[in-house]
Formats: C-alpha cells, structure tokens, sequence
C-alpha cells in the first residue's frame, strides 16, 4: 500500500524524465497501485462500507470563556470537550453554520455552560445568536441542517453531577399543573422535631409549631370545629 497510516500517498515510482524509456513494469506498478488505493477509497454516494474505525478532530481541556460571548472560544474540530466551567454561562462558539456539519460538545466543567452559534445562526430553531444551555456533566451532538439552523441531540437534561439550580419552572409530572410526585420522605428538607406541615389561610405553605404536654392539634380551616 502506498498511503500511511496518515493517510499520505506515496508513490512507488521516481518521477520519470524526459527522453528516458519508462520500463513497463514500473507504469504497471504505479498504476496498479493507484487503483489499489482508488479501490480503499470511500465512496461519496455512501455505497462503501467502513472496515476500521473512523478518526475526528479532538480538542479536550478547554476552559469556557468567562462571561458568555458570542465568538470568543470558537470550535474547530468535531469533538471539544469543555472541562472547566467556573461560571453559569461561560461560553464557546459553534463554527459557521454548513448543512452537514456535526460537532459534539462535552461539558465537563462545574457549571451549566452556554453554547452559542456563531453570528446571524440559531439552535433548535431558536432565536439567531441565542446560547443554547449545556448542563454540567451533559454532552450534546449538534447537527447542522443548512446555512444557519443548528438541531441539538441531548445536553438539555441533568445528570447525577449537575449543579444547575432551577427556579421559576413548573413541574408538571401528572399532567394537571404545578406538581411533583413520588417524592419519598427521606428527601424532604429537614425540619424541626415535632413540627407538622400545614397551609395557612393565604394557601401558602406553613409549619404547625412543636407543642407542649397537654396540647392537641386543632384545625382553622374550612369545616372546623
């Protein structure tokens, strides 16, 4: 074989010169040896099955920008892996949006970083130029569908090491609003010994405060005594 395992292609010949006989057996070698490698190629339209595994860029151990901006860590290989994210929303970039392009984005840092597209594109049919949100601990496959739309598989979730904290989401696990269900016991916040949860008149979550011998438990609500 003729190419490395770079890939390079040598020739098996010396260049041949002017007014010299080229031997038949060595335009038979170097021709046979081109269609040799021809045949290894891999053929555009797909038809050719892949023997060996295939070998992308890699970028690992980058630290995402500080302060989440638009440009600043550009990604130019098809796996980067951030593994430092100090801040909620520290960033890097996507390239240029071309149909066809897939980039893996691991984030290895402590905080949920930003991923942003690069000027004039969107993720996930967003608004242009607008991050999209990348848990700690989570990866995501982006894959582009033409000139400035990236779609996005995984990275929107949380894992085990995340430390994202939600506020302000609705939880509607039953289907019937603000609710959270199969939550055991043992996860609830620790209170005070002795103090039972309740709901004041406002509907607002309370506390009953610890009695003392010789106290029973009353209710206020509707339907009292």
């Amino acid at each position: 074989m003729a190419r490395n395992g770079s890939g390079t292609y040598a020739r098996t010949q010396s260049d041949y010169t002017f007014n010299t006989v080229i031997q038949e057996t060595q335009i038979n070698s170097e021709l046979n040896d081109i269609a040799t490698e021809i045949t290894n190629s891999i053929d555009k339209d797909g038809q050719t099955p892949i023997s060996g595994i295939l070998q992308h860029s890699v970028t690992v151990g980058q630290t995402a920008n500080t302060g989440s901006i638009q440009g600043n860590n550009p990604i130019i290989t098809e796996f980067y892996e951030i593994s430092v994210c100090a801040n909620p929303g520290d960033s890097c970039t996507l390239p240029v949006a071309v149909a066809g392009q897939l980039i893996i984005v691991v984030n290895n840092g402590a905080q949920s970083a930003d991923v942003f597209p690069a000027s004039g594109d969107k993720i996930d049919g967003g608004s242009v130029n607008v991050a999209f949100a990348l848990a700690s601990g989570a990866n995501a496959l982006f894959i582009c569908q033409d000139g400035t739309d990236w779609d996005s598989l995984g990275g929107g979730f949380f894992t085990p090491s995340s430390t994202t904290t939600l506020t302000n989401k609705t939880f509607n696990a039953n289907g019937t609003g603000n609710s959270l269900s199969n939550v055991d016991v043992a996860d609830l916040a620790a209170g005070t010994d002795g103090q039972l949860i309740t709901w004041g008149a406002d509907a607002a979550p309370t506390v009953v405060a610890v009695g003392t011998s010789g106290h029973f438990l009353k209710s206020q609500g509707v339907g009292s005594v």
